[in-house]
């Protein structure tokens, strides 16, 4: 029974895929893995949405970044991007702004200040206590939403030469 439940979750998201690439409007792959994609309340930390992921399709969206040197990206960046677009949080920015996500090294966040001229042009700010522990100083001023990410994401796949 486990491996009927299997293939028939692999045909549905075939069938999704299948739709992407005949729809007739643009869809973003991002836009496609959120459907699928718990969001937490943040106050509660209570899930809400569909409980399962789409790993193929979060896949998909990742597996066409690559690195400065136009190789795949590492399974830590992949890790620290899938992380923003799970919960897209000032601590999970900090993990991934840096991400280089195509061969001319645009960073995440210099692909979103491309884009958005209201982007914060300065990062977090941090101190060390006597003890060595990172204190925060000053936060990120803003981080991006998921409207945001999706149009991130779709100005650096605009930006990369074709694969």
């Amino acid at each position: 029974m486990i491996m009927g439940s299997i293939v028939s979750e692999g045909r549905a998201q075939r069938k999704v895929l299948s739709s992407l690439r005949t729809a007739a409007s643009p869809v973003s792959p991002l836009t496609v893995f959120f459907r699928f994609l718990p969001t937490c309340d943040t106050a509660s930390g209570a899930l809400r949405g569909p409980v399962r992921r789409d790993a193929l399709l979060m896949i998909n969206v990742l597996d066409q970044f690559t690195d400065a040197l136009g190789a795949p990206l590492r399974d830590y960046s992949k890790g620290r991007l899938a992380a923003l677009l799970a919960d897209p949080r000032p601590a999970t920015w900090e993990d991934a702004h840096g991400v280089e996500l195509n061969a001319q090294g645009l960073t995440l966040w210099q692909a979103w200040v491309a884009i958005d001229p209201e982007a914060p042009r300065e990062g977090r700010h941090v101190t060390m206590d006597p003890w060595d522990r990172v204190v925060v100083v000053k936060e990120w001023a803003r981080v991006p939403d998921v409207a945001d990410l999706d149009r991130i994401v779709r100005f650096v796949l605009e930006q990369s030469p074709a694969q």
